[in-house]
Formats: C-alpha cells, structure tokens, sequence
C-alpha cells in the first residue's frame, strides 16, 4: 500500500497539472490560418487597388465580387457595432475596447491576435453569415474576422480550441508564369 501511494501521488499530481494546462483557456495555436477568399470577378477603374467585400447570403456567386477602391466598401458607411462596458467572461474582445460574444459555438473566445502592423485595425460594424454556416464579424474597412473551434494535435492527442481567423483586403498582384516550364531536377 505504502509503495503504491509513493508511485500514485505523483502521478495524480502530474495528471492534475496537465488537465489544468490544457483546460486554462490558453491558445497552442499562435497564428491560426488565414481564410481561403474564393475567386471572384473583378470590377474597379484600372490602376486602383481592391478590396474583398463579402456579403450575407453565402452563395459563391455575383454577390460576392471584389469590389471598387479602397474604402468604397459597403460596410466603410456602418456605425460600430461593439459592445462596451464589462464584458462576460469569454467575450470577444477588441482592441478599440469593445467586445461581443464569440461566433461559431466558441463559449470562451482567446485573446485577439492581433491585427496586421501594416493595416489600422478598423471597429466591428455588423456580423455576416459565410459559407458552411460560418459567422464573421465585419469590420469598416472590409476586414472581416471569427473565432472558429481549430482542430489541433498536440504530442499525438487531437482536439479543438477556440482560434482566430482575420482576413484583410489586399490588392490583387499580378502572377507571371514563365514560357514553359524549367526542367525537373534529378
């Protein structure tokens, strides 16, 4: 008995302690993927950059197109949409200072990752409903952004945790492919 209590302890203390990491809420997915923006058509003067504008309905279709110069965007005329005061626990939280509850069945969102160096963060003006029944939240410049539950394998056990996803507007670059292509190397 007195043997097994010197074995057992540690071992309970040790499986205390992994539980209480996994279950801490804490993200071990640090820069989840960005979101695939499908294909679309193209409408804009020439030489402006463009922006993804995406809207309600989900349909891959004439709705979704990329539309005209930066900050043209339907969304860019929205008032915020954030809530502000003290937040529940697991809301969404926002740099501006605002919050809203998660979206895709996330209860606890993680800390905001954070949004590009390059690219102001813009506020929350309206939530949108995407493709395979996924909600975005839809910020003024077109931006849009999601707390999503990411399946993850760790030291070989899988399971989800709750991640963000952002997609910024960029504009489109131009792709060279070459004549042909180089020979395979052996």
């Amino acid at each position: 008995m007195n043997g097994l209590f010197r074995v057992g302890l540690p071992v309970l203390v040790l499986a205390a302690a992994v539980y209480v990491i996994a279950t801490s809420g804490r993200s071990v997915v640090e820069d989840p993927p960005d979101p695939v923006i499908p294909a679309a058509e193209v409408e804009t003067e020439s030489g402006l950059p463009l922006v993804p504008v995406l809207e309600s309905g989900g349909q891959q279709d004439k709705r979704n197109k990329m539309k005209g110069p930066r900050g043209q965007s339907k969304s860019a005329a929205k008032k915020p949409f954030g809530r502000t005061g003290t937040p529940p626990p697991g809301a969404a939280m926002f740099p501006d200072g605002t919050w809203l509850a998660p979206l895709n069945g996330v209860k606890f969102a993680p800390p905001f990752r954070g949004w590009p160096r390059k690219i102001p963060y813009s506020p929350v003006v309206g939530i949108i409903d995407g493709d395979k029944n996924v909600q975005w939240f839809e910020h003024a410049d077109g931006s849009v952004s999601t707390t999503q539950l990411a399946p993850t394998e760790q030291g070989g056990r899988k399971f989800v945790q709750p991640a963000w996803v952002i997609g910024n507007p960029a504009p489109l670059m131009p792709v060279q492919i070459p004549d042909r292509m180089p020979p395979k190397k052996k």
